[in-house]
């Protein structure tokens, strides 16, 4: 589905991460994980080819239809007049119908995200790319989601998805620091 053979990002001329080699597979579950301002979020935008920063192989197995997407800071926009459900009118049990008619700027930064992970599973076919897609999650809603994403890979959506610490069950650790010069 993806591989990055020989692959390195360099940004303003200096290097951020080199030699990446990483295959992934339907069903796979991969974790990336690492500092602040480590390269996680530009090595999914790499792959994604939403920058230029990256030189190497990327063969992506996959079109634009094909992916959902969670970006990390799409949340925080508070001037947004909309309805959640203009977001996403699909609904799971994190993501009630209830939050329908919620206005976007009078919702919490948690319903937010509920609305926009929703948004990135039903878009995806072939591979979901989540950037830190727990923040602002409790604990109860952190699980139900989980769940869910774990169900998903067991019908062979590969999962991508950033965070400071592996929460879904059977994520292949990915720790960028490795590729660090």
């Amino acid at each position: 589905m993806i591989k990055l053979k020989g692959v390195s990002i360099k940004i303003d001329g200096e290097q951020i991460l080199s030699n990446i080699d990483l295959s992934i597979e339907p069903s796979d579950i991969i974790h990336i994980s690492g500092d602040n301002g480590s390269g996680k979020t530009t090595l999914i935008e790499s792959i994604l080819g939403l920058n230029n920063f990256a030189n190497g192989e990327i063969i992506k197995d996959f079109d634009l239809d094909d992916y959902g997407y969670l970006p990390q800071v799409s949340h925080q926009n508070p001037k947004i007049y909309l309805e959640l459900k203009d977001i996403c009118d699909t609904h799971y049990s994190f993501y009630p119908e209830s939050f329908a008619r919620k206005k976007w700027h009078l919702s919490s930064g948690g319903e937010r995200k509920k609305a926009l992970i929703a948004k990135a599973i039903t878009e995806s076919k072939k591979l979901l790319i989540l950037d830190e897609p727990f923040n602002h999650l409790d604990r109860e809603t952190t699980s139900q989601v989980t769940q869910y994403l774990e169900e998903l890979s067991r019908k062979g959506l590969a999962i991508i998805y950033i965070g400071h610490s592996s929460t879904i069950a059977g994520s292949k650790n990915v720790e960028v620091s490795k590729w660090r010069q």
